[in-house]
């Protein structure tokens, strides 16, 4: 009897074994095939990601003020604009842009785009920040209006030269 004993535990050890193997096999079949899917999975992100790096963003600056200003060009043939590099700066994203006038003086136009709405700084001021606080410096107190038309942009340009013709007129 006592090679019955041996017998059967050496039995049920071996077939607790062979099932052991087979779930371990059966489990290791499952984590080869979810990181099979998950290498798919990471080239496809990868692919993806470069299609999405691959699109243009488009920027206000670009798709708004530049066509704007050749047409703002066109209308003020006295003025040479330099609006090929239209950057935003400071703490209210604005964009600046500069032309000289025949006399070779600087007029320019600062525009802003919040909420879906372009606007330009209509040269008045107010005094809600203090000099040299990051408000003011950053030209939170310049007061802006929205864009309505090109002709106000061109009567901005015009009032601007027309100050600075009766500036130069002045005796010294």
């Amino acid at each position: 009897m006592e090679t019955d004993i041996v017998r059967k535990c050496i039995s049920d050890y071996l077939h607790k074994i062979d099932r052991y193997r087979k779930q371990q096999d059966g489990l290791q079949g499952k984590i080869d095939a979810a990181r099979r899917k998950i290498a798919w999975h990471e080239k496809r992100i990868m692919r993806l990601s470069e299609q999405q790096n691959r699109i243009e963003r488009p920027w206000w600056t670009k798709e708004i003020v530049a066509p704007l200003m050749l047409e703002v060009a066109r209308l003020t043939p006295e003025v040479t604009w330099d609006a090929e590099n239209l950057h935003t700066h400071g703490l209210r994203a604005a964009c600046s842009v500069y032309g000289k006038t025949r006399n070779n003086e600087t007029v320019g136009l600062t525009f802003t785009f919040d909420g879906g709405v372009l606007s330009y700084d209509t040269g008045e001021v107010t005094h809600r920040f203090a000099p040299g606080t990051l408000g003011e410096i950053n030209g939170m107190n310049n007061v802006s209006a929205p864009v309505e038309s090109v002709d106000t942009l061109v009567d901005k340009v015009n009032e601007q030269i027309t100050e600075l013709n009766t500036q130069t007129d002045e005796p010294v």
